[in-house]
């Protein structure tokens, strides 16, 4: 299977939010990742960008950003 790792960016470090998503969908300033059968886990970010050959999938902090930043 290809399951991705989602890392949540802040401070210019990553942390792991979840490993081996099989689900991720974006709801306003939330991402929503879960695990295949399990419960879905709301993070309050962005999506920055994805490496579908790495199957990495990289989150941006809300709090980071500058309000009215793009």
């Amino acid at each position: 299977m290809c399951q991705a790792a989602v890392y949540l960016e802040r401070d210019g470090e990553r942390e792991l939010v979840m490993d081996e998503v099989t689900n991720l969908w974006v709801e306003g300033h939330t991402v929503w990742v879960s695990q295949f059968l399990e419960k879905p886990v709301a993070v309050h970010a962005v999506l920055k960008g994805a490496d579908f050959l790495e199957h990495i999938v990289l989150l941006a902090a809300l709090e980071d950003r500058e309000e009215g930043a793009t």
